[in-house]
């Protein structure tokens, strides 16, 4: 018997404020894409309020994937 297959989402937004690449929404799209994910399922990892633990930094974004797929393995 197959049951609902586990879900899980590394969110990744970066507006990059205050440089002279300055995009706007991207935060705001990542909040959204939440859609259809539990709470604890779903990391998400943005430039908007500075801490370092979730800002979308490549050591950070590595171990959010790192942690999905020991999530993830059966």
């Amino acid at each position: 018997m197959e049951g609902k297959k586990k879900m899980l989402a590394r969110l990744v937004g970066c507006n990059y404020g205050g440089t002279c690449y300055e995009l706007c929404g991207c935060i705001n799209n990542v909040l959204v894409a939440r859609f259809g994910f539990g709470p604890a399922d779903v990391t998400v990892l943005t430039d908007g309020d500075g801490h370092a633990a979730v800002l979308p930094t490549g050591a950070n974004v590595k171990r959010a994937l790192a942690d999905m797929v020991a999530r993830a393995s059966p």
